[in-house]
């Protein structure tokens, strides 16, 4: 009885094994077939015109009397509407934010030195969809300049920015375009 149990368990153990290195061996070559797949990417660029404008002008002064310069900037912000509406830009494109008065001389670091004790600055924005009148209306600041403002349009507060914000309208399209490469590029 002890041989026959022993044979059954050898024959048990021999067919557990068998099927053991069977099952292993089959999911080896099924691992090394995924290794042969390639991964592709499809590309589509579109070059779109911006639809919105948002242009800043922002303009500064200074002075050593408060009202002084109160009375520069509100002058400036009116040469700049006119500025404005002979450009064709409407008055409900445009918004103005209040002026940023500060005091030189109230500061606790640096000396007043040679400076004027206030300055002032004030910001214009634009926000239009008629890209064009702001596009042609930039070049012509200069008529500004000429005028006496102080343009300070290089603060990085006051850059001009033009946008598209209709990209859900030829994500589709464009998606369909990029597919369509990806197949192209796996069939090669």
């Amino acid at each position: 009885m002890n041989k026959s149990s022993a044979i059954i368990l050898g024959i048990s153990v021999f067919l557990g094994l068998s099927f053991l290195g069977y099952f292993i061996g089959n999911s080896v070559i099924k691992s090394k077939s995924f290794e042969r797949t390639v991964t592709v990417k499809g590309l589509s660029e579109r070059e779109v015109k911006a639809n919105i404008a948002i242009w800043p002008i922002g303009f500064s002064r200074a002075s050593n009397n408060l009202n002084d310069l109160n009375f520069s900037l509100e002058t400036d912000l009116k040469t700049i509407k006119k500025f404005l509406k002979e450009n064709n830009i409407k008055d409900s494109e445009i918004s103005i934010l209040p002026p940023y008065i500060q005091d030189r001389l109230a500061q606790g670091y640096g000396s007043n030195g040679n400076k004027l004790r206030y300055s002032g600055s004030q910001v214009v924005r634009i926000y239009t969809e008629d890209v064009d009148i702001v596009r042609s209306a930039i070049f012509k600041t200069v008529d500004l300049s000429r005028t006496g403002i102080f343009l300070s349009q290089d603060d990085y507060r006051n850059t001009t920015d033009f946008i598209y914000n209709k990209l859900n309208e030829v994500k589709p399209e464009m998606i369909e375009e990029a597919t369509n490469k990806a197949r192209e590029v796996a069939v090669k």
